[in-house]
């Protein structure tokens, strides 16, 4: 019984392919909020400042948050719509280094 070296037909190549096949990111339950997070880049780094007000009045936005003293979130009716607001330029996040760690002298 070996059959490592056979191949092996894939039984989803044409719902793929046709644009039929149905993943996790496209369910949407009725009531459904999606979020996306950024953290901090550098460790034992803090959130400096977010800008709220440039993403909050983005279609389907519902709330922009810091989560902790290290990340922001921003949380959607879509999951496009939290990420397409978490990477609009200059606004979510900034990040300082911590104050308190060896790499204080990093900016």
């Amino acid at each position: 019984m070996h059959h490592a070296s056979k191949g092996v037909k894939r039984l989803d190549t044409v719902e793929k392919l046709g644009g039929k096949q149905v993943f996790a990111l496209d369910l949407q339950p009725a009531n459904m909020l999606n979020a996306t997070i950024a953290q901090c880049p550098v460790f034992g780094g803090k959130l400096k400042s977010f800008d709220a007000k440039a993403v909050q009045d983005m279609a389907g936005v519902r709330y922009v948050l810091a989560v902790g003293d290290n990340a922001v979130a921003v949380v959607a009716d879509k999951f496009y719509q939290a990420k397409t607001a978490m990477e609009k330029p200059r606004s979510l996040p900034g990040c300082a280094t911590c104050r308190h760690s060896a790499s204080a002298t990093r900016t």
